[in-house]
């Protein structure tokens, strides 16, 4: 979908002599042409991509994530049928099931969050924790393929108004260096973050809770640890020593400083390290 996005600006922007390039440094170029009506259609519960107005640009030779933003790429239309989840194979269920998931506590723990997003993060928090332990039944379970639609497309919208923040941040060097799927790489930090952040969202960790009938951090941790996100990161990352030495590499510019609360250097590493040293417990 993002590819779709892409295209939809980047094919105009070159009849007019813009590269991608152009369009990722200076926004004021997407005004120079019209975009392609672009019609969204995903075959996944996860990125919310559909209705987000962002897609990612990964830059494999200089190892960087970068985001085109603008409103004009915004889908036309998009359709969400949560049968195509019918024939997802499990680990790329889990990986877009838990990219949801973040996605929504990302739009939580955000400076930019307001009421109406807050609303739908909060619906799409209980929806993913509800049903993603069922992710296994969703081919054979209708019901789980539209809770956990929905929980994709109200993520989506949140972060179409938040954007995300420091799991995401954290999520992209582990992408790019270690070739773990984005869901799962964002995953890896969620439980630290999100005991950083609790005391700064505790009325809607409160609301969450009386929805679910046990505190969320009890539910995340089931997820990591009984649905294999902990052992897959754990198979996937280098040894400690090394995986630290490049703290920097974790602070992605427009995603970093939406955190609720300021996450100074020092708050990295600790994220960081207990998020690592959880995987090895």
């Amino acid at each position: 979908m993002d590819v779709a996005k892409i295209s939809s600006v980047s094919i105009p922007a070159l009849q007019k002599g813009l590269l991608l390039d152009d369009l990722l440094e200076n926004p004021d170029n997407f005004h120079k042409f019209e975009a392609i009506d672009c019609i969204q259609i995903p075959t996944t519960a996860g990125t919310g991509s559909e209705v987000t107005p962002f897609a990612t640009v990964w830059d494999y030779e200089k190892n960087k994530k970068k985001s085109l933003s603008h409103p004009n790429m915004y889908a036309k239309k998009a359709f969400i049928d949560p049968d195509f989840l019918s024939d997802t194979p499990y680990q790329t269920a889990l990986s877009t099931g838990l990219d949801a998931l973040n996605q929504a506590f990302e739009s939580i723990w955000n400076i930019n969050a307001n009421e109406l997003t807050l609303s739908f993060s909060r619906r799409s928090v209980v929806l993913s924790l509800r049903n993603l332990p069922l992710v296994a039944e969703a081919a054979k379970n209708s019901d789980v393929r539209e809770a956990l639609a929905l929980a994709s497309l109200l993520a989506g919208l949140s972060i179409s108004q938040t954007r995300t923040s420091i799991c995401h941040s954290i999520s992209y060097p582990l992408t790019l260096k270690y070739g773990i799927d984005h869901g799962l790489a964002c995953s890896f930090s969620m439980l630290e973050v999100y005991k950083f952040n609790k005391e700064s969202i505790d009325k809607d960790i409160k609301i969450i809770e009386k929805e679910i009938g046990c505190d969320p951090y009890t539910a995340i941790e089931d997820i990591f640890y009984n649905l294999e996100p902990r052992e897959i990161l754990a198979n996937s990352l280098p040894a400690k020593s090394k995986f630290t030495e490049s703290i920097e590499d974790f602070i992605t510019e427009g995603r970093f400083e939406n955190n609720i609360r300021k996450c100074e250097s020092d708050d990295l590493i600790h994220i960081i390290t207990a998020s690592y040293d959880l995987l090895f417990e």
